[in-house]
This record gives structure tokens, C-alpha cells and sequence, in this order.
């Protein structure tokens, strides 16, 4: 593996994103009656590979508001990963020296990433997010239970129940709020923020995450992993409210003020080489980010998938497993789901992919799910 702060281009394992062919246009057409504002997606891994198709919209940037906390969760895991692999054996052995070291290393390389976009470009606060023991020195994230150890299913399950007990007695629910207040999250180590931000959508915690990270850095990784590209793409400019922090505005087409942005065929190929091919993180990385992503509509903590499961249709609609969603004026959600089809009578087959809509209300949200369930199991069926 290269050394640096972000992966070097041949080590970016892309899962490319083909929106051709007889799936993607008779999607298309089955997605003939939802507004090109909506951007759409799914990618059916049913077979064992990914076969895209995307909406008239999929390739243009939609506000997704709390959706595009998957930049900043994407960013953690990659800045431990970079950090063990150039840093893990370093000899060094007072951690104020080897912070010292790495931000010399890495500093200009970080700063180019974000050049004309930000005056004084961030750093990552090293401090804040990794515990500092060694050498070796194996970056843990502050707060976090390390698999393995001692008692560390029960601990994980204790400090989710933990997490949700504060979200539930300290959360504002006032309009210029909808977060649990600062003074609250600041204390927090960093893994129970990055828990907060991403499974219960805190904006505070996320918020915090995306400030420790760095604008700079986390924009570094959504580049150099194809993630953003031309101006569009998954796309966080600011914390959230948290420190202010902005680094400006985004998007193309008529949407050129984004500060939380996506496109569904960026969100797609997130989710498809998360739960795919498994090749947007180290394994114990991707183990991480898909329990952060645990759906738990109505059994368990955090945020559910209830704005997009239609309850009337709720006893054959696939089933949601991770997903990631993003609440304003319009909703927004990215989703692995698995289900079943009944391919001859009796005989019954799996089937799986992940589903995307973004910037849609909710009826549009619903039908475009509708739709996609029944698009994906049509294909397995004998007629």
C-alpha cells in the first residue's frame, strides 16, 4: 500500500456504475411518472454482481441533508486506515512527537486537496479522535470497543443503550434545533459521536465528526475516490452548525447551493462497494461502518427506514438491512434491502440490492421504492 493520507488511484477499487442496457432503460421507463428533480437508483446484486440502473435524475446533485453524513463517516475510517499503514510501526514513543511528525508529513499533501477552495486549509485534531498507545501505535478511535477484547459485545450493547438514552432525554425537538444541543456532544469521545451522527442522524454529533475530520481531509477522500467528480457527487461543505465551519457552496444544473449533496449514482456505488465488493475499507472497516449503518425500524436504536416502507405493503416489501437517510423539505435515503420471489409456484429465491432516492416528498419517495421492489424481483420471475 502507498504511503500518504489518501489512497493512491491504483488503489481505489471503483465498482462501476453502467447505466446502459435493458435493466437500466425499462427502470427507466418503469420511473416515467417521478419528476426528474427525484435521482434514483438501484443496484440489484441478486446474481452476484452489480447491475445499475438509475432515474432520468441519477446523475444530477440533489440536496439530501443528513444523507451526506456518509462523507464524513467515510473519512474517519479512511484517516485510521492511512494512519496504521504508515504510522502503525513508527519508533517514536511519545505521542506528542508523533503527532508533530505526522502533520509535518502529511500537512502540504492535505492542503492541496481543498487549494482555492479554503484560505487556511484544516488538519484532522489527532487528539480528538485516536487514543495514542505505542508503538506499535494502532489508532483506535476515542471511545471505541475493540473487538475481541473483554466483555466487548455486552460493552458495545451497553454504550448503543447508552447513546439512545441520550438522544431520547436531551434531544431539542424545537424547529431551530433538531439536534441533541452541543454542550452534550462535545464531551463525548469520538466513537460515540460518530454513533450518534450516523445511526441516530444527530446533527451535532455528525457534525463534530465532520469538524475533527477536517473539510480538507474529508474532501481529499471524496476525490481521490471518485465519490465527487465535476463539480457533483457526494458532497459536505460545513459541521453541521457545529463550529461554523463552511467551505462554501456546490452542485450543477439548477442546484448550485448545496452544502449537503448527492447524486444517486455516487450513493450507489458508496453502498455497492460497502455490502458488494466489499472494497471501500479495510475488513474490520467495513465491519464497522455496515454496523454504524444497522437499520432498526422500530427494534432497537437509532432511525428507522418508516419513511419509505409503505405499511400497506408491508408483508412483501423487501426487507431493509443498513440504510442512511436524510430528513428536510424533502426526504432522501439510500438502502440495502433483501427479500424473496416466488420464481415458480412453492419455489421461492433471495433476492438483494440496494435502492437509492434522493430530494423526493414522500409519495414520490414511496412509489419509487414500490416500483424498485417490484422491478428487481420481476426479473426472477417464470412467467
Amino acid at each position: 500500500m502507498a504511503l500518504g493520507p489518501f489512497l493512491s488511484s491504483g488503489e481505489v477499487k471503483r465498482v462501476p456504475m453502467v447505466a446502459s442496457g435493458p435493466f437500466h432503460e425499462g427502470y427507466r421507463a418503469a420511473l416515467a411518472h417521478i419528476p426528474d428533480s427525484v435521482g434514483a437508483a438501484v443496484v440489484d446484486l441478486t446474481n452476484g454482481l452489480a447491475t445499475y440502473a438509475g432515474s432520468l435524475g441519477h446523475d444530477e446533485d440533489k440536496h439530501v441533508y443528513s444523507l451526506a453524513k456518509l462523507a464524513p463517516m467515510l473519512a474517519a475510517f479512511r484517516l485510521r486506515e492511512r494512519l496504521r499503514n504508515q504510522f502503525r510501526n513508527d519508533p517514536i514513543k511519545k505521542p506528542d512527537e508523533l503527532i508533530a511528525k505526522i502533520q509535518k508529513t502529511w500537512k502540504n499533501e492535505i492542503a492541496i486537496a481543498v487549494q482555492q477552495r479554503i484560505k487556511f486549509p484544516d488538519f484532522p485534531k489527532l487528539r480528538n479522535i485516536f487514543v495514542f498507545t505505542g508503538p506499535p501505535w494502532e489508532f483506535h478511535f476515542r471511545g471505541e470497543i475493540v473487538a475481541g477484547t473483554a466483555g466487548a459485545a455486552a460493552k458495545e450493547e451497553a454504550d448503543w443503550q447508552a447513546m439512545q438514552k441520550l438522544e431520547d432525554e436531551k434531544y431539542d425537538p424545537r424547529p431551530h434545533m433538531l439536534t441533541i444541543p452541543k454542550q452534550f456532544i462535545t464531551p463525548l469521545p469520538f466513537m460515540q459521536r460518530l454513533k450518534l451522527g450516523i445511526r441516530m442522524s444527530d446533527n451535532m454529533g455528525a457534525g463534530s465528526i465532520a469538524s475533527d475530520i477536517g473539510m480538507a481531509y474529508m474532501f481529499g477522500v471524496l476525490v481521490t475516490e471518485g465519490f465527487y467528480a465535476n463539480n457533483r457527487g457526494l458532497w459536505l461543505s460545513n459541521t453541521y452548525g457545529y463550529d461554523g465551519t463552511n467551505m462554501g457552496v456546490e452542485g450543477d444544473g439548477s442546484l448550485k447551493n448545496l452544502t449537503s449533496g448527492a447524486t444517486a449514482i455516487s450513493v450507489a456505488e458508496y453502498f455497492t462497494r460497502l455490502f458488494h465488493s466489499r472494497t471501500l475499507m479495510d475488513p474490520y472497516g467495513l465491519k464497522q461502518m455496515a454496523e454504524l449503518l444497522v437499520d432498526n425500524d422500530g427494534a432497537g436504536h437509532g432511525f428507522g427506514t418508516g419513511t419509505i416502507l409503505p405499511r400497506r405493503s408491508r408483508g412483501s416489501f423487501s426487507r431493509v438491512t443498513h440504510s442512511k437517510i436524510g430528513l428536510g423539505i424533502t426526504k432522501s435515503e439510500a438502502a440495502l434491502l433483501e427479500g424473496s420471489v416466488e420464481v415458480i409456484k412453492g419455489s421461492f429465491r433471495a433476492v438483494r440490492y440496494i435502492a437509492v432516492c434522493l430530494q423526493a416528498t414522500r409519495d414520490e419517495m414511496t412509489s419509487v421504492f414500490e416500483v424498485t421492489d417490484r422491478y428487481v424481483k420481476q426479473r426472477f420471475e417464470v412467467r
